[in-house]
């Protein structure tokens, strides 16, 4: 068997590397699970007309005026939709975490 001696420094780092690792692979595990969350919660949870407007704001990454434009309603009424949508969520997603 080989001893290998390591100095402080070089102990410090690898001990850093391997703790960096280990809160990689932690934080990946953590937004998978965030994930699923939200795409279950969106899918499940929100009204269709909550659906349409988080997708065209949020992955289209369209403004609420264009948004307004297309679903035929005030900006306002998409704000208030948005608001809505982001507190079902809220609510419904913490129930993964806690």
């Amino acid at each position: 068997m080989k001893t290998v001696s390591l100095t402080v420094p070089e102990l410090d780092k690898k001990l850093r590397e391997m703790y960096n690792s280990r809160l990689a692979e932690t934080n990946n595990e953590t937004l998978k699970k965030v994930r699923h969350a939200l795409v279950e919660t969106i899918k499940n949870d929100l009204t269709e007309r909550q659906k349409e407007t988080v997708i065209l704001y949020y992955y289209k990454k369209m403004t609420m005026a264009e948004i307004a434009d297309i679903l035929g309603v005030n900006v306002s009424t998409v704000s208030r939709t948005l608001a809505r949508a982001r507190k079902n969520i809220c609510d419904r997603t913490k129930y993964y975490f806690y």
